[in-house]
């Protein structure tokens, strides 16, 4: 599931901070453009999503723990949260062959640079919608980042 559609446990994972986690339909302002659903080989899934990694100024392309799955003909089915799927054919290598430098992609280590990868210009177009806020941010356990809402707010007592 792509990790900005629900989140890690609901919340962004490390400094994605300033983009949005669509915790409901409603908060999507184009269902027909945010992908939901995504297939991934068995050697990439780890914890249940799959995450784009959004780029700040002058980063680079990369691939962290997730790649996509390359089940039929060097592709991937996406499905996408107006309920509609389509079949994406890889163009980049490197989309299609997770790397031995890569270790094993189920740890944060597994970071691979590749530059320029259409296909991660492609899901990230997708994927990522940038969020500016001014949210108090904590950072929670394994990189779990959330912020202080009326939602969030539970006085012991209560």
């Amino acid at each position: 599931m792509n990790i900005f559609v629900g989140g890690w446990s609901g919340w962004p994972w490390m400094y994605d901070n300033q983009y949005k986690v669509h915790h409901t339909y409603a908060d999507v302002r184009a269902t027909s453009k945010l992908f939901t659903f995504i297939e991934m080989p068995k050697e990439s899934i780890n914890a249940g999503n799959f995450r784009v990694v959004p780029l700040k100024s002058g980063e680079k392309d990369r691939f962290s723990q997730d790649w996509p799955g390359i089940y039929h003909n060097g592709g991937s089915v996406i499905s996408f949260v107006d309920g509609h799927a389509e079949f994406r054919r890889w163009l980049e290598e490197a989309t299609k062959i997770i790397p031995l430098e890569a270790g094993s992609p189920t740890t944060p280590k597994g970071i691979v640079l590749s530059e320029d990868n259409r296909d991660l210009q492609w899901l990230r177009a997708r994927a990522v919608v940038p969020d500016p806020n001014n949210h108090q941010w904590y950072q929670m356990m394994g990189g779990i980042g959330r912020y202080n809402r009326g939602g969030n707010i539970k006085r012991i007592g209560e």
